[in-house]
């Protein structure tokens, strides 16, 4: 079955749009690593809430990279990949925010947020 040169061209237009958005995401990412960090219960929280919101996006991108790698059809990986690297950011800010709140001293506040 031929696809026809309307859809061909609205695919790489789409393909464009989303590697441009993966970059930018990727971009970003490295540029938080050299920002000061503030952590706080709350933004560990948040983060949290924001990868398991995007939570679906990371079972397409597992999903999609099962499919390829069952189907043989190995170029759909960075379809895969371009879906992980929009949830790839809020995994590592979480990490580091987590990482550097366990490295403060406890504070006097007895609450916090989970």
């Amino acid at each position: 079955m031929k696809a026809s040169h309307g859809l061909l061209v609205y695919a790489k237009i789409m393909l464009a749009i989303f590697a441009g958005l993966a970059v930018f995401s990727l971009l970003a990412m490295a540029r938080s690593f050299y920002r000061p960090l503030d952590p706080t219960p709350e933004k560990v929280a948040t983060f949290k809430k924001l990868i398991l919101l995007n939570s679906w996006i990371l079972f397409a991108a597992v999903g999609g990279a099962v499919w390829a790698l069952a189907t043989r059809k190995y170029y759909m990986l960075i379809a895969s990949a371009i879906l992980f690297s929009f949830v790839l950011p809020p995994i590592v800010q979480y990490v580091r925010m987590s990482l550097a709140l366990k490295k403060l001293p406890p504070s006097g506040d007895s609450r916090s947020v989970r």
